[in-house]
């Protein structure tokens, strides 16, 4: 197809003054050649074409797109019967009357964008009028597909003010917070506030298929130390070897709208493996509309998990209204929810996909990473170490670690721990008798902690929060917070008496001749007793 110079090479200077206008840029009076060389540098840019599109209509930008996956001509006469005609003016007339500014059919709405021309042809039989797209801009709306294969949708439209989800290596720090919090005895997904992104299941799953958890989700000291150690690059490298391997992985069943019923088996592996290949077709560099790539796949290639199409034996039930998924129209709740949780969970994750949308799952688009390739074609990615992070200790014993400090050295410390969470790229822990009591569990003694933190801590240690620890080494816990219910009476003979009645047990400690504390559950005993001695209740 012609590009841009010769498609706009016999327009004349007031058809160039309507592109430069819809293109807001500015043409200095002139000659049509040096208009036109001042023109087409600053629309053949994807910047500028992404920038046109979104002004148009929704059908106008669909024509477009369907023009380009056609090889970007077809016959102006069929063209023009399907998306309407081209009002017939001269240059004249088209000058007052302005057609650009109030199109009467997409035909026209593409035309004086420039995103179309229509010229003679050369064909097998003779010269022939076609549409077609300008090779600059077909070149972005259709770039040279990866593997031979054609692009499958069609690239994504984004609004000017719409947020970017750039994926990261945070997978590796959830990695160590959730093998930490299960050497620690602690429940994971209780502790959804210390981890960047909070898919626990998938992560649980993948920790399992990297051989860093055994099956009872116990961590595997030798595995574990390997992973941490590892650079950010190497750790994220494995867990993206090991999804792609894994045959127990199974995101099918992590699908959180989905309930699953019977014995029933799928193959995870193998539809991971296509809808990988589907994907690298998409090119790099390009935003990908997210529902076109599910419905090219609807269409090309439905069955690309079920057995010979079978759509009738796996018993799924749709949690929002309980409704049994069977058939080929369950497709979309399924198969459809399949790819957009691989793209929008899964593979953004790992590093793979960046996404256009408000959270991952409502993303509607994604473009693959600078460290994809490296990653899927299991190549370290270009990831730089960061600087190791700061690691501060407050007066409190509040411990402050950088997300960015060594992963093995946060495992450690955490484990000396309570766990109060994650804000701002900071994992915050509580020195606290319980935490030092759980780490002796764990075969760990609070001499370990000194150490780590005279070693690693940046700041000046607090010397207050070094002698508690040694204090309780050595003495245990000497000092207790706790909840009690008071009772206060005048007379000091009432307490004896009810200590000889038979709410008598109820009372727990003397603070003075009084007052004492007396247990939660027993206040209507107490209250009973009272009031057998002639005593009401004042709560």
């Amino acid at each position: 197809m012609p590009d841009l110079q010769k498609s706009f090479l016999h327009y004349d200077q007031g058809m160039l003054r309507i592109l430069a206008e819809k293109w807001d840029v500015e043409l200095d009076p002139g000659p049509s050649r040096q208009m036109l060389s001042r023109l087409i540098p600053c629309i053949n840019t994807p910047e500028a074409l992404h920038g046109m599109l979104a002004m148009l209509s929704e059908d106008a930008r669909e024509t477009l797109f369907k023009l380009a996956a056609a090889g970007g001509m077809q016959p102006w006469a069929e063209f023009t019967r399907n998306h309407g005609s081209l009002r017939v003016m001269g240059a004249a007339k088209r000058d007052r009357e302005r057609p650009d500014r109030s199109p009467i059919s997409i035909t026209e709405q593409l035309y004086y964008c420039g995103l179309i021309a229509k010229d003679f042809l050369k064909t097998e039989a003779e010269p022939q009028e076609f549409v077609f797209i300008p090779d600059d801009f077909l070149s972005i709306l259709k770039p040279a597909p990866a593997a031979g294969s054609p692009s499958p949708g069609h690239p994504a439209v984004l609004p000017e003010k719409q947020n970017i989800l750039p994926a990261s290596s945070g997978l590796v720090d959830d990695a160590c917070t959730f093998l930490a919090a299960l050497r620690t005895g602690l429940i994971p997904g209780q502790q959804k506030n210390a981890f960047l992104n909070a898919d626990l299941p998938f992560l649980a799953s993948l920790l399992h298929a990297c051989e860093l958890v055994d099956a009872s989700f116990v961590p595997e000291p030798n595995n574990v130390r390997k992973f941490l150690e590892s650079t950010r690059a190497e750790s994220l490298l494995l867990l993206v070897q090991r999804w792609q391997e894994s045959t127990s992985l199974n995101e099918l069943r992590l699908l959180d709208h989905l309930v699953f019923e019977g014995n029933w088996v799928n193959s995870p592996q193998p539809a991971r493996e296509f809808l990988v290949g589907m994907l690298r077709c998409v090119p790099a560099g390009i935003w990908w509309d997210l529902n076109s790539f599910i419905e090219q796949v609807k269409t090309e290639k439905p069955d690309f998990q079920r057995p010979a199409g079978d759509y009738d034996s796996w018993f799924i039930q749709r949690t929002s209204d309980g409704q049994y998924l069977r058939g080929f129209e369950s497709w979309d709740d399924v198969d459809g929810g399949l790819i957009r949780y691989l793209i929008t969970g899964p593979m953004h994750l790992l590093g793979l996909l960046d996404l256009a949308g408000d959270e991952p799952k409502t993303a509607f688009a994604f473009k693959w990473t600078g460290w994809a390739d490296a990653l899927l074609d299991n190549r370290l990615p270009a990831i730089r170490e960061p600087q190791p992070g700061h690691i501060h200790l407050n007066n409190n014993g509040m411990l402050l670690i950088d997300r960015t400090a060594p992963r093995p050295l946060r495992y450690q410390l955490a484990r000396f721990c309570d766990w109060l969470g994650l804000k701002e790229n900071t994992y915050r822990y509580q020195i606290s008798p319980a935490g030092l009591v759980n780490a002796r569990k764990q075969g760990l003694q609070a001499s370990q902690l000194k150490a780590l933190l005279h070693k690693h801590v940046d700041s000046p240690l607090p010397p207050g929060i070094l002698q508690a620890i040694q204090r309780w080494e050595k003495d245990g816990t000497t000092a207790l917070v706790q909840s009690a219910t008071i009772l206060r009476l005048d007379n000091p003979e009432v307490i004896e008496k009810l200590k000889r009645s038979r709410a008598g047990r109820q009372i727990l400690e003397d603070l003075s001749p009084t007052v004492c504390t007396i247990r939660s559950g027993g206040v209507e005993a107490i209250r009973d007793a009272l009031a057998e001695l002639g005593y009401l209740i004042d709560f």
